[in-house]
């Protein structure tokens, strides 16, 4: 696999959009939290804030909903990036095209 130029050539093309994402990311002021992708606010510098796995959990079991969660994250002054602007990889790199 790692011989692959196929491989490699999707490695080199998502490693670089994933620096361009943490370069984005590092200038938003103050906590972020990269929704699902929390290895891009860690190459931005960015403190680990929110939990993934303890926030799908209250919405699992409904101990909170979407909205409770939008207002804890702004009422601690924490900007959410989610979406397109953390998309460095459109598919895993080891799946064919």
């Amino acid at each position: 696999m790692l011989l692959d130029p196929q491989f490699r050539a999707r490695y080199a093309t998502a490693a670089a959009a994933m620096t361009a994402a943490a370069v984005s990311v590092s200038k938003i002021p103050g906590a972020v939290y990269c929704m699902k992708n929390n290895l891009i606010c860690r190459a931005a510098g960015k403190s680990f804030v929110v939990d993934d796995f303890k926030t799908d959990q209250l919405l699992a079991t409904g101990k909170a909903t979407e909205a409770d969660l939008s207002a804890m994250f702004q009422n601690r002054g924490i900007t959410v990036v989610e979406g397109a602007s953390l998309t460095y990889a459109a598919a895993p790199l080891w799946q064919t095209p």
